[in-house]
């Protein structure tokens, strides 16, 4: 299988070591990893990232992992070829700042993404063997449950389930920075009452915290949607319920997940975006059908 890499914000610097264990994790396990050419960074940053990436496109990778992303990607949207990615059955991978990127593959093609690892953070860390069969798992079975399993395949995750029943929709979401400064461009899909909203990387500043959740209730968050997944944040989850309360309307509906492990986790809980979600909030699982 073909494994293409692309660096989303700018090219390898201090973690080069980091890198070539992630590249080595995924050789040994018979990947054909196709790597970015460091050459490229003689050019303009935005221009070069996004020659890069579209030659990786024309590989025709199987998968594609995002290197690393520190800041938000927005500038190089415009430039991605998205024409060339509908011609492929490429399937995506990334979260943090990669949101960016992913929403907009969501938004121009048919292909699959999921808000899952990168390549550094998830693949050269103690727990990138569990990353790893979790990834497999996503792009062969067609119904994944979400969350941890003890040796008995009993879930032994710590998720806060706010709400009763069972909720299904189509996931929208990742990380909330990149999804405010893209919210009402072209590359983000529209918001619908049959979504189900997962939401990464809140901070712990508290009014940084206020202003998003000011945003996410002027945007309808707290109202449109059937269920809001909250990563884990920063600031305490329990301050970030109280927080989200006192902006819920009282006729809203709206349900909630709290704890999913997200950017601020060596492990990340892999989502497909676009794709149905069931939240059993009696059962307290998350189940997605990826095919």
């Amino acid at each position: 299988m073909k494994l293409g890499l692309f660096h989303p914000s700018e090219f390898l610097k201090d973690n080069k070591k980091e890198y070539r264990e992630a590249v080595e994790f995924f050789k040994q396990k018979g990947f054909n990893v196709i790597e970015p050419d460091e050459k490229s960074k003689k050019y303009t940053t935005n221009v070069a990232l996004a020659f890069e990436f579209n030659k990786m496109i024309k590989r025709n990778p199987e998968v594609i992992l995002p290197t690393y992303c520190l800041e938000n990607t927005n500038s190089i949207l415009e430039l991605i070829d998205y024409k060339g990615i509908r011609k492929t059955k490429t399937t995506f991978f990334g979260n943090s700042y990669v949101t960016t990127i992913l929403n907009a593959i969501v938004s121009k093609t048919n292909n699959s993404v999921f808000y899952g690892p990168n390549l550094i953070r998830q693949f050269s860390s103690p727990e990138r063997e569990t990353t790893y069969i979790d990834l497999v798992d996503n792009l062969t079975n067609s119904i994944i449950e979400k969350g941890e399993f003890d040796d008995d395949n009993k879930l032994i995750n710590d998720w806060k389930f706010e709400g009763t029943g069972t909720v299904k929709g189509i996931l929208f979401g990742g990380e909330i920075e990149s999804l405010i400064k893209m919210w009402d461009s072209q590359y983000m899909p529209k918001l619908n009452s049959n979504n189900v909203v997962f939401i990464d990387g809140i901070p712990d500043d508290i009014y940084e915290v206020e202003s998003i959740l000011t945003f996410l209730q002027h945007k309808q968050v707290f109202s449109k949607p059937k269920a809001i997944i909250f990563a884990k944040a920063l600031i305490d989850n329990e301050l970030l319920k109280e927080k989200v309360a006192e902006k819920l309307d009282k006729k809203s509906k709206v349900k909630f997940v709290y704890g999913v492990d997200g950017m601020f986790s060596d492990e990340v809980t892999i989502l497909k975006l676009n794709a149905p979600i069931t939240i059993d909030f009696e059962n307290k699982k998350i189940t997605q059908k990826n095919k």
